[in-house]
């Protein structure tokens, strides 16, 4: 499966890099995709936090109900040929009448490829299995300068 890097998706990605700069340390956690709690307010990763952005949430990407539960991915318009396309083979809890979850769901959304998604959005990408808001929003960035060289490369 594989979806075409394009400006939409760089824009997307920059977005959410953007995003988790602004978000307090003590409100991010790689390993929850979202949780809410007395204690310590709302917490969640990096996926998590995106699904919070409005611009994100018009594109159909949201938590699975409005409660909560795992990042959604619903494409609308030409974007949903392109999922679908993509993900003909897909089936099982990562794809659900018609939503794209977790990290296929984040594939799809930021046109990345799984290694890409798993190193970005999983514990496992960073060292101790722990990351910072600002560790993330700079992997992110750094993605997506190679993604960048790679498509002028390719142009040239």
């Amino acid at each position: 499966m594989s979806t075409e890097f394009s400006k939409v998706h760089e824009k997307r990605l920059l977005k959410l890099a953007d995003k988790l700069e602004t978000v307090p340390r003590k409100r991010f956690n790689i390993g929850f995709w979202w949780s809410d709690s007395e204690e310590c307010g709302t917490v969640g990763c990096a996926l998590g936090w995106a699904c919070t952005i409005k611009s994100f949430q018009n594109a159909g990407l949201n938590f699975e109900t409005k409660f909560g539960g795992d990042p959604t991915f619903k494409p609308r318009g030409s974007e949903a040929k392109v999922c679908k396309a993509a993900c003909i083979s897909s089936h099982g809890y990562d794809y659900f009448n018609g939503d794209y979850r977790t990290l296929l769901g984040a594939r799809l959304f930021f046109g990345i490829s799984a290694h890409e998604a798993n190193t970005l959005f999983l514990p496992s990408g960073y060292p101790g299995d722990k990351a910072t808001p600002k560790q993330v929003a700079r992997k992110i960035r750094t993605l997506v300068k190679i993604k960048q060289a790679a498509a002028a490369k390719v142009a040239a």
